[in-house]
């Protein structure tokens, strides 16, 4: 079932957007999961309509739970919705039955941090008194002082350097 749908749509991803070979991978391995699982959904239906049936779609999306993690039926979730956008964008379908259909909250992880021995080694690494010591020093005390991100840090401009009021605008 949507052989050609699937790889029209996989050429689009591999020469239009360019997508890595793995991420292609993925959305073969997903899309390929969804059309095995819709194509018994309704036999009265023919597999082209079967892709447009929110309650097929739904079913599918349920049928996750349970059986793999949060991110995963993330992944799938994202995978679907390119397919389908892809889709409504060349008009072969005439609506998104993704359109009502929540994906899983998944949880944030929690970015590591450094102990007081690491940061001491760290600072250590830096103690001489040339300009790149020096540097690097200020760089690392700020980051590991303040809680910037490192892509912030490198955005920074001595105009936002107010050192007589001891702030810096981020």
């Amino acid at each position: 079932m949507g052989e050609n749908l699937l790889g029209e749509f996989l050429r689009y991803l591999r020469d239009v957007r360019r997508v890595s070979e793995s991420t292609l991978r993925g959305y073969e391995s997903d899309l390929r999961q969804f059309f095995e699982y819709v194509k018994d959904f309704d036999t009265q239906a023919g597999p082209e309509e079967a892709l447009e049936r929110e309650d097929a779609v739904r079913s599918f999306v349920s049928s996750l739970y349970g059986k793999l993690k949060e991110a995963s039926i993330a992944r799938k979730l994202s995978s679907l919705r390119t397919f389908y956008r892809f889709l409504l964008k060349r008009g072969r379908i005439s609506r998104n039955p993704l359109s009502t259909i929540r994906g899983p909250r998944t949880g944030r992880k929690v970015p590591g941090f450094l102990t007081l021995d690491e940061m001491d080694a760290l600072l250590k690494s830096a103690s001489g008194q040339d300009f790149l010591s020096l540097r690097d020093r200020a760089i690392i005390e700020l980051l590991y002082s303040s809680g910037l991100r490192v892509g912030e840090l490198v955005s920074l401009r001595v105009g936002d350097l107010r050192a007589d009021r001891g702030i810096i605008r981020v």
